[in-house]
């Protein structure tokens, strides 16, 4: 669930989330990969979920155009109960999952089937079992593809008093469940603030475990993750890979990891991943930053988070069919309407914080006008279109 919400005018709710990439050699090319927009019960006149603004519809879009939608039913106590997918203009990919919970809603099941074209179906039965105290005590899933044997996969947990877990031991099981072809486990050790210290990694092989790697943690006196070092076991001796560093803001969230590799014994910078923070507190932008010896690779992701349903994502305004398109925008806005009246438009362009950061005045000649934004930071912005007859808002948001 992303946001159980009871207050439409106060609480902020994610509502898109935008992704672009692109490597920066001697020649930078751009492209957008993804963006996600996210849909409440409450918005736009629908009725609320058991009095609350849950997520029910959600848009993915891939280069600009409508590729998959999803849509999410409820159970009484706000868990979910449906999840389906659709693609657009095809059938491959289309799943349905359906979930079970018990009286204390906690997950039981989960059955979903998943169309892979060709006459070819994906079906998994998950069940899970939980300790007396609530926590996951075992998950067991069996799949079954069209024409292929059954696989069962089963997790199994245990804990110490502080109920953190020291054991997860996963089981691959093939040829319809009779045959282990895959077996790990994961062993914890915690420090005397009960924080994970250290995450060790076995595989079982020749009727014995072996160690595989490892994951060392160190905190500060805040019990803020500050260092995980990487090791890896090969011809009976550990072995340093890596590390990587986390900094925080003056409120505890984190703004940078940095990745770092072992290189002929130092330490080389290999991924960087910078957070943003809006003033209300939400995450607003997630950076990756790839090093590779001849080329950097990016990855942006930009967070809008508002109080209702973005006018920019419905393409048309209720007023008078404005639409803005492309959106997600870089350098140019175009802003279409139904009529062809000619007049004088003002434009005004705000950020999430309300505060103005364009205004403009433009003779409308067609249906369309063109507005440069080449100037606005990455970002969500609201823009107010007035003039004879017209008064509209839409959003749109710029990724660059």
């Amino acid at each position: 669930m992303l946001l159980s919400l009871h207050s439409k005018a106060q609480i902020y709710r994610l509502y898109a989330e935008v992704s672009k990439s692109y490597s920066v050699p001697a020649n930078p090319t751009k492209t957008y990969v993804d963006s996600t927009y996210y849909r409440y019960a409450g918005d736009d006149g629908l009725s609320p979920i058991n009095g609350k603004f849950l997520p029910y519809h959600i848009l993915n879009h891939r280069d600009g155009q409508l590729h998959s939608e999803h849509v999410i039913t409820y159970t009484a106590n706000d868990d979910e109960e449906k999840r389906e997918g659709y693609p657009q203009g095809t059938n491959v990919g289309k799943y349905l999952v359906q979930n079970t919970y018990d009286a204390q809603n906690k997950l039981l099941t989960s059955a979903s089937e998943t169309d892979y074209g060709q006459g070819i179906f994906q079906r998994t039965n998950i069940r899970y079992t939980y300790t007396p105290t609530g926590k996951a005590d075992s998950m067991i899933s069996r799949t079954e593809n069209t024409g292929s044997p059954i696989v069962h996969l089963i997790y199994l947990y245990e804990y110490n008093s502080f109920d953190s877990v020291t054991k997860l031991t996963i089981q691959r099981w093939d040829s319809g469940g009779n045959t282990l072809t895959d077996a790990r486990r994961y062993l914890y050790q915690y420090n005397a603030q009960n924080l994970c210290a250290e995450e060790l990694q076995q595989f079982w092989n020749n009727g014995q475990w072996n160690d595989n790697s490892k994951s060392i943690y160190s905190y500060d006196t805040a019990g803020k993750k500050t260092t995980t070092s990487y090791e890896a076991y090969n011809n009976g001796a550990w072995t340093y890979l890596g590390k990587r560093t986390y900094v925080y803001d003056v409120a505890g969230r984190i703004t940078e990891e940095n990745s770092y590799d072992n290189v002929a014994g130092n330490d080389m910078l290999t991924v960087k991943n910078i957070f943003t923070y809006n003033t209300e507190g939400f995450k607003a932008s997630y950076e990756r930053i790839w090093y590779e010896a001849d080329s950097t690779f990016r990855n942006y992701v930009y967070y809008y988070y508002g109080t209702e349903w973005p006018t920019a994502v419905n393409k048309v305004t209720k007023k008078n069919g404005l639409r803005i398109y492309p959106n997600p925008a870089n350098d140019i806005i175009n802003v279409h309407f139904d009529n062809e009246t000619g007049s004088e438009l003002q434009i005004l362009i705000y950020n999430t914080q309300g505060m103005l950061v364009t205004k403009q005045e433009v003779v409308k000649t067609g249906r369309d006008i063109a507005i440069p934004v080449g100037t606005l930071s990455a970002g969500a912005y609201v823009i107010e279109i007035n003039g004879s007859g017209t008064g509209s808002k839409g959003t749109f948001i710029i990724a660059r």
